[in-house]
């Protein structure tokens, strides 16, 4: 059971609001279950809709159970492609260990490209944008790409289809990320599409050192 400010969505220990203005609300893990019951099935109806819900919502760990589940599908579809004639069988060791090695590297990347978006934000676009709003926007619009995945792994496919696909979803993620952007900054409109841009190339600068 987690206590999180309603002023700016915070956990106890980490709201920096005066400690008069700020109000606290008890989130327990059943109401958690529900809450991610309900943004994945309104999600595939209404996205645009559910994000602007979603970032009222003051439960900042939604948006990293949705980003880890993100990570574990898009592992076992990298791990699929890479293997394609071996079904994936997690009681095999050398198999379970690319798994996990995907799925961490796969949400640090969506962590670190919610913190390079944040600072070019504040430092190229002179807007300050906070970290937890970005993760918000980072964790629902990582959905689109857990269902293409999900998708892909149930039904087998492994064809252009598969690849058309998953690009298809990428694609949809940055549509959903700029939107969620737009309302959480002052940024220009126009503009946005830019900072998404320079927070891809810098992560994929970042990903190229580090290999």
């Amino acid at each position: 059971m987690n206590k999180f400010c309603t002023k700016c969505g915070s956990k106890i220990e980490e709201c920096k609001c005066n400690i008069k203005e700020a109000k606290y609300e008890e989130i327990t893990s059943k109401e958690i279950k529900k809450d991610i019951k309900k943004y994945t099935i309104d999600f595939l109806s209404k996205p645009l809709d559910t994000m602007d819900e979603f970032l009222k919502n003051k439960n900042n760990d939604l948006s990293y159970i949705f980003i880890l589940l993100s990570s574990f599908i898009v592992s076992i579809l990298l791990i699929e492609f890479r293997y394609i004639d071996l079904v994936f069988n997690y009681s095999s060791i050398p198999y379970f260990r690319y798994f996990i090695l995907y799925a961490t590297y796969i949400f640090i990347s969506y962590i670190v490209f919610a913190f390079i978006t944040s600072l070019i934000s504040k430092y190229v676009f002179k807007e300050e944008i906070e970290y937890n709003k970005i993760i918000k926007v980072v964790g629902l619009s990582s959905l689109i790409i857990t269902y293409a995945g999900l998708l892909i792994v149930i039904s087998y496919i492994y064809s252009v289809l598969a690849i058309v696909l998953f690009i298809l979803s990428i694609i949809m993620f940055s549509i959903l990320f700029n939107y969620g952007l737009s309302k959480i900054s002052h940024i220009n409109k126009n503009k946005i599409p830019y900072l998404y841009i320079l927070s891809i190339i810098v992560l994929l600068i970042l990903n190229y050192i580090i290999r």
